[in-house]
């Protein structure tokens, strides 16, 4: 994905300009998202290696062992209830091949943006922590996703899920107050995807706007894809995409029942056709994710 295919021509832009207030300068949304502050540089590697067939543990534990606030993450993690069986796991590499190269990978990029994303986005309704929350829930249900699935989930797919509302917090600083309004409006009067929103009145979503983050992070096509196509699947990287779109969908139906709402998540029926998970399964999905949350989100603290 490049600047292009995110800019619109003046022709569409105007298309729009009467019908909300304040539209947004699509360059400097752009810029923006360029301009967010890198990951530190051993999270790309370790990103290559998740997503590598040929990269195998001891790349990935040398990568971990030089970070010692990530090791005793991810030794906490394989220690952890979900993940242990009772059996203690006191090297890296052995936790590595207990809980998986996505993970690992999510904890480690979970260290360098939880404090940004665990703060308040009023533009989307969001207070503080619940973007944070949505987020992880969502890494969660990708990681389960494959008890429930008939098609192999790759281990990108749980950073894709914990990335895929990244957008927002780029995006949430160029909607006045009214414009962001005027959007939740439609949103909840409507019932249609936010993403399908965002196109229809801004020329870009925030998912397109999330994409541009992880490519500018330097992170794998295949997670800036699930990123951009997580409210509409339609990508080369398929799996991924619809992966992340159900894990959106678990993590919106788990808060819908907190909020004792009769919200009914917008599960794509082309994913649910392509992934193969039944309704059963979806709601099994829903119980399991709920059931580890706390526990998993004590994980990246």
């Amino acid at each position: 994905m490049s600047f292009e295919q995110v800019t619109r021509s003046d022709d569409e832009v105007a298309k729009v300009g009467g019908e909300l207030p304040g539209l947004i300068d699509l360059d400097a949304l752009i810029r923006s998202a360029y301009e967010l502050e890198p990951l530190p540089q051993s999270v790309p590697k370790l990103a290559a290696l998740a997503v590598s067939e040929t990269a195998n543990v001891n790349d990935i534990s040398e990568i971990v062992s030089y970070d010692q606030v990530l090791t005793a993450k991810v030794l906490r993690a394989a220690n952890s209830a979900y993940a242990s069986r009772g059996i203690p796991i006191t090297t890296v590499s052995s936790a590595i091949v207990r809980i998986g190269r996505g993970m690992v990978l999510s904890l480690a990029i979970a260290s360098s943006i939880r404090t940004r994303v665990q703060k308040s986005v009023p533009a989307y309704g969001l207070r503080e922590g619940e973007l944070w929350n949505h987020s992880v829930m969502a890494g969660l249900a990708a990681d389960m996703a494959k008890q429930y699935c008939k098609v192999p989930i790759p281990p990108e797919c749980f950073t894709a899920s914990i990335l895929h509302d990244i957008g927002k917090l780029v995006l949430a600083r160029f909607l006045h107050p009214s414009l962001a309004e005027a959007l939740n409006r439609v949103e909840g009067d409507t019932g249609r995807r936010r993403a399908d929103i965002e196109t229809e009145f801004l020329d870009v979503h925030n998912g397109e706007v999330g994409a541009l983050v992880a490519q500018h992070w330097k992170l794998p096509e295949c997670i800036v894809e699930g990123i951009m196509h997580h409210g509409r699947p339609n990508a080369e990287h398929p799996t991924v995409c619809h992966v992340v779109h159900l894990s959106n969908s678990v993590a919106e139906a788990i808060e819908g029942r907190k909020a004792d709402s009769d919200f009914q998540p917008k599960l794509n029926k082309e994913v649910v056709k392509y992934l193969g998970i039944t309704r059963e399964g979806f709601d099994k999905l829903c119980n399991s994710v709920a059931d580890e949350f706390e526990s998993t989100l004590d994980k990246f603290s």
